[in-house]
């Protein structure tokens, strides 16, 4: 199965678990809207203007990354001060800034293969960080919520979706 098969497989399901839960409606039988349309409203402008800025695919995605990662240390912030409902927002827009994260990996040209592998593992090496915190906050969080269920299952999901594009074949089964 290529990539763009597997991306439409793991993503949509997880763009329309997002949709349902934060109240969009869902769009059932049309193709996915452009996912920066979805995650327009996780990142601020100057944010986004940091992202347009990086021209180089694995930089991009780091500053992607690294802003998901400022959503979580919130989350897990709020999450002590018992703000249940901000700790929410933040992972909803965790979710929507890995999975923007991923699709603009897959969207690059196949002359880019290089830097896509590199961005790829880039998306492993920060989920393999960002999981444990993400398992803290589901513990911590007083009753079971399907955002933080959603949120923690989201980045296992894209974790091994980002090691077999890594490897170039499905050695992982995706949850």
């Amino acid at each position: 199965m290529n990539a763009r098969r597997l991306s439409s497989h793991v993503l949509w399901p997880l763009v329309m678990a997002v949709m349902s839960v934060s109240g969009q409606p869902a769009m059932t039988g049309q193709s996915p809207a452009p996912v920066n349309q979805l995650s327009s409203a996780a990142l601020t402008a100057e944010e986004w203007s940091e992202v347009r800025q990086e021209d180089n695919p694995t930089k991009r995605t780091r500053k992607l990354l690294s802003m998901a990662a400022r959503r979580l240390t919130q989350a897990q912030a709020f999450i002590q001060r018992e703000h249940y409902s901000d700790v929410l927002t933040l992972l909803e827009q965790y979710k929507h800034i890995l999975v923007y994260a991923l699709d603009s990996i897959d969207s690059l040209p196949e002359p880019e293969r290089k830097r896509q592998r590199n961005a790829y593992k880039e998306i492993d090496l920060s989920l393999r960080k960002q999981i444990p915190i993400l398992q803290e906050i589901k513990r911590n969080f007083p009753r079971e919520h399907p955002v933080v269920e959603d949120s923690l299952l989201a980045a296992q999901r894209l974790r091994m979706t980002a090691l077999n594009r890594f490897s170039g074949s499905d050695i992982f089964k995706i949850p």
